[in-house]
């Protein structure tokens, strides 16, 4: 997994700073707005994708673990608390991160439609909390994955 979430991770860092730079053009009026809005309606899906498959797998290896657990005998104390630790040490940073990629969107379009400076800010604020937030959420769950991992083999051996 840890290979398929560096590809997704480094997707979608790209796909964020592509958005804050078509933002950053689109605001000094070098592309239009359809850029810039396309850009970002991707990249917030593609967002919300990748933190949910971040979800979807603890929550699979989690389930995964406890089958093995029962199958092989093994002491449930041993394996159980760690993989509830890896959902707790990931599962609420990438919420965050969702979340702030629905307020930065939703914010980024009250701007089109409002021109209050306020809107511009607080979109503009958002987009770079965004990105950083994601920054260390992959690196979190990127290095909570490895160990995860680690889990996962060290179950396979002890069930042989």
């Amino acid at each position: 997994m840890l290979p398929i979430f560096i590809g997704l991770a480094a997707s979608n860092t790209i796909l964020l700073f592509l958005t804050l730079g078509t933002g950053a053009q689109f605001a000094s009026g070098q592309v239009p707005f359809g850029s810039h809005f396309a850009a970002g309606v991707f990249t917030a899906l593609f967002t919300c994708g990748v933190h949910s498959i971040v979800f979807t797998y603890f929550i699979g290896t989690g389930k995964w673990i406890k089958e093995e657990v029962a199958k092989a005998r093994l002491k449930a104390d041993d394996w159980i608390p760690q993989t509830k630790k890896f959902k707790m040490q990931t599962s609420p940073i990438a919420l965050y991160c969702i979340m702030a990629i629905v307020i930065t969107a939703i914010s980024g379009a009250t701007v089109k439609s409002n021109a209050a400076a306020f809107w511009y800010w607080l979109h503009k604020s958002a987009a770079y909390f965004t990105l950083v937030l994601n920054l260390c959420a992959f690196y979190i769950e990127g290095k909570v994955i490895r160990e995860n991992s680690r889990l996962l083999e060290n179950a396979l051996k002890a069930r042989l």
